[in-house]
């Protein structure tokens, strides 16, 4: 389930937020960073939180990792660009 606290932070403009689902099993969040263009997914089913990712909105999600909580995930894709900018190409 997504708080309050979890949906303010990903309202962070740092990210577009794509689309949003809250169902009785199942919440996720789609985001796209607005530094790398790549698209995110965070996943919360059965009490675990998953993050998913691609580079390109055409493409299937990936599993990149699990995450303790919402907070640990977006940490997670900021870091993921802070590397991407460093050094790897970016995609637009």
């Amino acid at each position: 389930m997504l708080i309050r606290k979890d949906k303010e932070a990903m309202l962070d403009p740092y990210f577009q937020v794509l689309k949003l689902l809250e169902d009785y099993d199942e919440d996720y969040v789609e985001l796209k960073s607005k530094c790398t263009g790549h698209c995110w997914m965070i996943q919360v089913k059965g009490g675990k939180i998953f993050l998913r990712h691609k580079h390109y909105q055409d493409q299937d999600y990936h599993k990149q990792r699990e995450c303790p909580s919402i907070m640990m995930a977006l940490k997670n894709i900021k870091q993921h660009d802070e590397f991407q900018m460093a050094g790897r190409p970016m995609n637009n």
